[in-house]
């Protein structure tokens, strides 16, 4: 019993020494941390100043920074270049012909450096873009330069005197259609502004253009109404006949084309050929009846109003084509069918242009069809040329 009571007696004394050993320690190391803390870090401190120059500690920073960044908003990464820069990339751009299709990094690099420039800046980087006269570069970046110079404060005012200022009526359009296109998304009262402070026809136009090109995705007869209703002495054809060509398949073409054909200025014809094709692909059949119906419509565009239905439904617009009674809109028609099916049915294509009344467009007809057949068949045409002579004679 004694011996048992001797071990638990040693045992707890061990127990008790260490316990005792492992408090002071502890003590020490709380009144001693703070100091060794501080010097830990002041030995860093000095070795890292000894063993690496500012410029490198600096460039590290810059890396980790651009780093963080860049897996936070990729992007938003500013390219931070200088006026000078930009242009140097302009030009780099225009000499090595890429102005088509300019490599995703430098136009990044380029679009993010516009952004950061002051509105002065970025009126006079542009108008020296513009000496490049390399259109597709503009285009490219026109955007983000209309867009930066509103989110800037640009007035109309502004935007007015500087843009009457470029010579380039090419040049000069592109920025204001981008600013008409903004002005819908952002401002129509500052598009009312600019388009009032346009004295000159050509940019009011192109002011238009813009502004009108987006409205007409959702509204396009009011679109078209009233850009019609801007236009004088036959000016804005080439624009209208470009918003034409940009109505969606829900529009009322029939209202359209009467709008159009009501026109007395020159270039009604052209614009009616563009919604004729504008129609044409939507509905080719709609089209077609309304300009075999309407006296507005001249016998020539009879052609376009046929393109688009012969090559959607050839056998439909073709039966459509034999129950109608012989006319100049019937020659024209025929004319176009047979020369758009010369080069898979020649012969076919032969025997229904002897339909054609008018001589001069049947001969006219029938040379391209021999033509385009030679080009296949050679052998077949000759001879079938052959015996057209013969026949003749």
């Amino acid at each position: 019993m004694y011996s048992k009571l001797k071990f638990v007696g040693i045992v707890s004394g061990c127990a008790l020494v260490v316990i005792i050993f492992i408090f002071i320690i502890k003590i020490r190391n709380l009144s001693s941390s703070p100091d060794s803390e501080t010097a830990s870090r002041e030995y860093r401190a000095l070795d890292s100043f000894s063993t690496h120059s500012p410029e490198k500690s600096k460039r590290r920073s810059s890396r980790s920074s651009i780093s963080r960044k860049s897996m936070v908003e990729p992007d938003e990464l500013v390219a931070a270049l200088n006026y000078d820069q930009i242009f140097e990339e302009f030009s780099k751009i225009k000499e090595s012909g890429q102005s088509y299709k300019i490599p995703i990094e430098d136009y990044r690099k380029i679009r993010n450096s516009l952004i950061l420039l002051d509105k002065n800046s970025l009126m006079r980087l542009t108008t020296s873009l513009i000496m490049l006269e390399d259109i597709r570069l503009l285009d490219a970046f026109k955007p983000t330069i209309m867009r930066s110079l509103m989110n800037q404060g640009a007035t109309p005012e502004d935007l007015s005197k500087w843009i009457s200022e470029i010579e380039s009526p090419l040049m000069r359009g592109r920025l204001l259609e981008s600013a008409g296109a903004l002005y819908f998304e952002t401002d129509s009262t500052g598009f009312d502004k600019m388009l009032n402070l346009s004295e000159d026809e050509y940019d009011r136009i192109k002011l238009l253009t813009g502004y009108y090109q987006k409205l007409i995705k959702t509204q396009p007869e009011r679109s078209i109404k009233e850009f019609l209703s801007q236009l004088s002495n036959g000016s804005g054809q080439d624009e209208l006949q470009y918003l034409i060509g940009l109505l969606p398949e829900n529009t009322n073409f029939r209202s359209i084309a009467d709008l159009i054909s009501s026109q007395t200025q020159l270039g009604a014809v052209g614009a009616t050929q563009k919604l004729l094709e504008s129609w044409g692909r939507f509905a080719p059949a709609e089209a077609a009846n309304y300009a075999w119906s309407s006296e507005k419509i001249s016998p020539d565009l009879m052609k376009t109003a046929m393109e688009q239905w012969y090559k959607s439904n050839p056998s439909e617009a073709r039966n459509w084509l034999y129950m109608k009674p012989p006319s100049p809109k019937l020659d024209n028609a025929l004319g176009q069918m047979v020369l758009s099916e010369a080069g898979t049915r020649p012969e076919e294509s032969l025997r229904i242009s002897e339909m054609i009344e008018n001589s001069e467009l049947k001969e006219s007809v029938q040379h391209k069809i021999y033509q385009k057949w030679y080009s296949l068949q050679p052998e077949k045409a000759e001879k079938a040329w052959s015996e057209k002579n013969n026949r003749s004679n």
